[in-house]
């Protein structure tokens, strides 16, 4: 079996345990702050981002932002945005 298939049966398997319900609640509350804290950086610097609408449009959201942009954009800009205001510990 290739590396590749040994990852894939081993996020496979990772999926199918059962979890608390402890587990997924600290699931909940991680993704609600990196969506909040990511909203709230892309907010803080929207006027650095205004000249990405004109360039290579795409189907992908910045966070908090209105428009679409490349998929290369908005994972530079979100992962940017996601630290810009350290917020979190």
């Amino acid at each position: 079996m290739s590396i590749s298939l040994k990852f894939v049966q081993m996020i496979y398997d990772f999926a199918k345990q059962e979890y608390p319900s402890r587990v997924y609640d600290k699931a909940h509350l991680t993704l609600m702050d990196y969506l909040c804290v990511t909203a709230a950086g892309n907010r803080a610097l929207q006027y650095k981002f205004e000249d990405l609408k004109s360039s290579d449009s795409g189907i992908n959201t910045i966070i908090g932002l209105d428009g679409q942009y490349s998929m290369m954009q908005a994972a530079m800009v979100n992962a940017y945005s996601s630290h810009y205001l350290e917020l979190d510990d």
